[in-house]
Order: structure tokens, then sequence, then C-alpha cells
């Protein structure tokens, strides 16, 4: 019964990623990353076994902390990347 409650969110937020990458409320030019998350997200949800045997790899005791970790760092990641913007373009003097 997990396992299909997973999987059913999983594939709402692939489709959801997929619907607003439709409507243009997501760019276009991070299509492919936008479409790598959503494929994840259906994958894990499927398959949350899979989460587990990759934290087992790792060596991490509590699986969650994976998805946790690695979601938290995308995060930063793509915070930092949007700082560009956010920055004067002329220097102040």
């Amino acid at each position: 019964m997990t396992e299909l409650f997973t999987g059913a969110t999983g594939l709402f937020v692939a489709a959801t990623i997929v619907y607003l990458i439709k409507r243009d409320r997501l760019q276009v030019r991070h299509g492919v990353s936008w479409m790598l998350v959503a494929a994840l997200f259906a994958l894990f949800g499927f398959a949350p076994s899979l989460l587990d045997r990759l934290a087992v790899s790792l060596g991490v005791a509590y699986s969650p902390t994976v998805a946790l970790v690695v979601g938290g760092s995308a995060l930063i990641i793509k915070a930092v990347s949007y700082t560009h913007l956010t920055l004067p373009t002329t220097p102040y003097v």
C-alpha cells in the first residue's frame, strides 16, 4: 500500500512538472533537468527500495536522509545560480 501511495505521489509531481514546462511556468532551457527531476520522483515513488539500497551503499543508516541532503543541496545550488540575476550590472564607485 505504501508503494502505491508513494508511486501516485511521484507520478503527480512528475505530471505537474511536465504541465508547468508545457505552460511555460518553468524555464524551458532547464527542461532536461526538470524532466530528470520528474523521472526521479516517479522512479523513487514506485521503487522506494532503490533509495534504501542507495543509502546502504553510501553507509547512511536512515535512507530518507539521502533524499533530503541531495534535495537540499540542489536547492542551495539553484539559489546560488540565481544570485547573478540580483547583482547590479554596474560596479559601485
